[in-house]
């Protein structure tokens, strides 16, 4: 599928946006294609008072599973009593198991992803818990989410075992990559989603919203890797975001 592009138009519907294809139904959403919002990285900002570092808290990016490290620092990060900066810096990938970032928190959060974050590829990892959910923000308010680094959902595992693949297995759930439910004043902003093991980001029961500046990509034979899902979610624009398929490059045969 070509790049796919939001123009600008103005609907009051509820939006699906896919890889293969756009639906719409009724419900209060603006999207734009021409409007750019940023998150403020300003130094001076009072979100940069206190900066929790997962790695300060036993987060490696060395291909070991950081589930445990960022669980600790999400706990700091949502119980402070000031704004704070949860950080994930520097170009490490971390590996993470299903994950929710829970709310409601006792002041202002702004999420810098800056390195990358891939999911765990073991699909026994989700047992006992919802195969919906990688990554999971639930009642949060006044969240920012951001920072220009990539979140890799490590999807093919779950694509192999798709019933689209191999018709003779049982369809089963499979997890979105970030999901955003019942928060409220929500930034999305300046991120890569690539390589979901189904749906890239959804938004779910939110309100005043605003997604902006992401690129989501998986390859074409992924089943259900669809861009953005919104449902339930009241005053929502979603800006200069691109969402496509990509085409595999053939390796160089060495002759």
């Amino acid at each position: 599928m070509a790049l796919l592009k939001l123009i600008p138009l103005t609907f009051s519907f509820l939006m699906l946006v896919a890889f293969n294809d756009l639906s719409l139904h009724s419900y209060g959403i603006r999207i734009e294609g021409v409007m750019k919002h940023s998150i403020d990285y300003d130094s001076s900002s009072s979100y940069n008072k206190a900066v929790i570092d997962v790695e300060d808290y036993g987060a490696k990016g060395d291909g070991r599973d950081d589930s445990e490290a960022f669980e600790k620092a999400w706990g700091v990060a949502c119980s402070s009593s000031q704004p704070v900066t949860f950080m994930v810096a520097n170009d490490k990938k971390y590996k993470l198991k299903p994950l929710t970032f829970q709310g409601p928190c006792k002041s202002n959060v702004k999420v810098m992803i800056e390195g990358s974050i891939e999911a765990s590829s073991d699909q026994s990892d989700w047992d006992g818990k919802d195969e919906r959910h990688w990554l999971l923000f639930d009642e949060i308010n006044d969240l920012e989410v951001g920072g220009g680094g990539t979140i890799d959902g490590n999807g093919n595992i779950w694509w192999q075992n798709s019933c689209k693949i191999k018709t003779s297995l049982p369809c089963r759930d499979a997890p979105t990559a970030m999901t955003f439910s019942n928060c409220k004043n929500l930034k999305v902003e300046d991120l890569s989603i690539r390589n979901s093991q189904q749906i890239h980001v959804s938004f779910e029961s939110c309100s005043n919203v605003h997604a902006s500046q992401l690129s989501i990509s998986s390859p074409e034979s992924s089943p259900n890797t669809d861009g953005i899902h919104v449902t339930g979610t009241q005053n929502i624009n979603i800006t200069n975001c691109a969402i496509q398929t990509v085409t595999p490059q053939p390796q160089n045969r060495a002759r």
